[in-house]
């Protein structure tokens, strides 16, 4: 798949992670995960998001993907509001350090 094509898919799945629906969102996550690298600069801006269940997926999928650009970002969310964001941030800043 060329990444224009990657790009597009993940922007599309990232509009799913703000459904009310959870199994929409669990199917975005796990599609966004098995495109790995190419979709964290699409990931990233939602850790900014108002609504707590959209960082959660974005702490989620940055600490399935592992790949140390995110580093920073996961970091960030170790401050955040809700306690299950800061939980999957805390595990994926750890294992995406490693592999710095």
């Amino acid at each position: 798949m060329s990444t224009s094509t990657l790009d597009a898919l993940s922007d599309a799945l990232v509009n799913q992670l703000s459904n009310s629906e959870a199994f929409v969102r669990q199917r975005a996550r796990h599609k966004l995960v098995a495109i790995g690298q190419n979709a964290v600069s699409a990931v990233i801006p939602l850790a900014n998001s108002l609504h707590d269940h959209v960082r959660w997926e974005c702490a989620r999928i940055l600490a399935s993907i592992g790949d140390s650009s995110t580093v920073a970002t996961l970091i960030n969310l170790l401050e955040d509001s809700n306690p299950p964001t800061r939980w999957d941030s805390a595990l994926g800043s750890s294992q995406s350090a490693k592999m710095r």
